[in-house]
């Protein structure tokens, strides 16, 4: 079956991409959003790429209020699979 993979990060949807085609998987289907219960534009937190536990987990800043970070979409999923 068809597998959708959800990555807001840029970094890691990158890694995302490359494993799906180092590894020859067809089946799945990168998307760089967010996914939450209303669609729009929100704001990541830095990753903390020095981290030595998952430097991939970040924050939904809803509100836009960090000084930096990411700006992706955030999707509603039964929006998207409709």
């Amino acid at each position: 079956g068809m597998v959708m993979a959800f990555e807001p990060q840029t970094q890691m949807f990158q890694l995302l991409n490359a494993n799906c085609v180092i590894n020859g998987r067809r089946n799945i289907v990168p998307v760089n959003a967010a996914v939450g219960e209303r669609a729009g534009p929100v704001k990541l937190t830095p990753a903390d790429q020095g981290e030595e536990v998952n430097f991939g987990a970040v924050m939904v800043d809803l509100h836009r209020e960090k000084e930096r970070g990411d700006h992706v979409g955030m999707i509603v999923l039964d929006d998207f699979v409709r």
